[in-house]
């Protein structure tokens, strides 16, 4: 499974298409601490996939990855440059100094560890400094019918864990931020098409077998524009966040 996980996004064309499209969204989400003196990590990170996408080139910036599996790290190993480490660790916890991290980024990742949620979130309290923030792009979960559509997937492709693959509701996850000190900047629903069939191709395989550009990039612009309908934001299958730890 990881070996597959790792080929499709490092050889399949429509993976790497959507995750340069969804890295793009959160990475408009730090556009404003681009010219900050700091440390931005990505948590959860697998491969790397945002911080080998991110364009930045400021020499004040020390990036750094995080991941507890030691066989994606080193997949991701094999892309690395010189802007940013890679680094085995526990999302429990953190291999970091207290109030030194000011960016935080995480891809997918907070709802694999929702049985430890809360000890994630007060380590990256301790961990960032004050004014810091923290960008979370998950899988949604707070509508009826996505719910009910994650079910029949679930169904079908049993190498989904539902205890995992639930989801997060973005207003539980909201209060429980706040627990920790964290305040909301902004919300983003995204993922109506292209977010379950390119976003998944190792497990939905006919996707790895889209390949041109010009629909894997219409699929993308479709969930662009359908993002903005209020109507049907409400039935995004994910969501950016960002948060800001308080003072």
């Amino acid at each position: 499974m990881q070996t597959e996980y790792i080929r499709v996004r490092t050889e399949v064309t429509s993976t790497i298409l959507f995750y340069d499209f969804w890295c793009s969204l959160i990475k408009e989400f730090f556009k404003n601490k681009e010219d900050e003196t700091g440390v931005l990590v990505e948590l959860m990170c697998g491969r790397a996939e945002y911080l080998s996408r991110f364009s930045g080139r400021n020499p004040k910036h020390t990036r750094i990855g995080i991941d507890s599996n030691r066989e994606i790290l080193q997949a991701g190993v094999f892309k690395m440059d010189l802007r940013y480490s890679l680094v085995q660790g526990d999302c429990r916890h953190l291999p970091l100094a207290n109030n030194k991290i000011n960016a935080v980024v995480i891809m997918g990742g907070l709802h694999h560890v929702a049985r430890y949620q809360s000890k994630v979130l007060s380590e990256l309290s301790r961990v960032m400094s004050p004014g810091g923030v923290l960008v979370i792009s998950e899988p949604r979960n707070d509508n009826p019918l996505i719910r009910a559509a994650r079910y029949v997937v679930y169904r079908l492709f049993k190498v989904f864990d539902p205890k995992e693959e639930k989801g997060l509701n973005i207003h539980d996850l909201s209060r429980e931020m706040s627990r920790y000190g964290f305040e909301p900047i902004s919300f983003l629903p995204f993922g109506f098409i292209a977010y379950p069939l390119l976003g998944n191709s190792d497990i939905i395989r006919f996707a790895a077998h889209i390949r041109s550009p010009w629909l894997i990039n219409g699929l993308i612009s479709i969930d662009k524009c359908l993002s903005k309908v209020p109507i049907i934001k409400s039935f995004s299958w994910a969501f950016v966040a960002s948060f800001r730890k308080g003072q």
